[in-house]
């Protein structure tokens, strides 16, 4: 079963590296702010959750959704200035 939770794992992390890369790169993201605010909130928990019920997948998961949703956070309040 942990097979899966890794495939899980790779592709919800992948997904996120191409608009992370771009935010990075130009310095800001036109993606939703309502979006990230409640990706941020929702993997903060779930990353807390995944530490009490000692699942290393779903933390890792989440701790790397957490830390790359919140890279775009952190450009869509404070785009770089061009």
């Amino acid at each position: 079963m942990s097979i899966i939770g890794i495939v899980g794992l790779v592709c919800i992390a992948a997904a996120w590296i191409p608009p992370t890369l771009k935010t990075v790169q130009q310095g800001s993201t036109d993606l939703p702010l309502t979006f990230l605010v409640l990706t941020a909130a929702g993997n903060l928990s779930l990353t807390i959750y995944s530490i009490l019920i000692l699942d290393p997948i779903y933390l890792a998961l989440n701790a790397l959704a957490l830390s790359q949703g919140s890279i775009n956070l952190f450009y869509r309040l404070y785009p770089r200035q061009q």
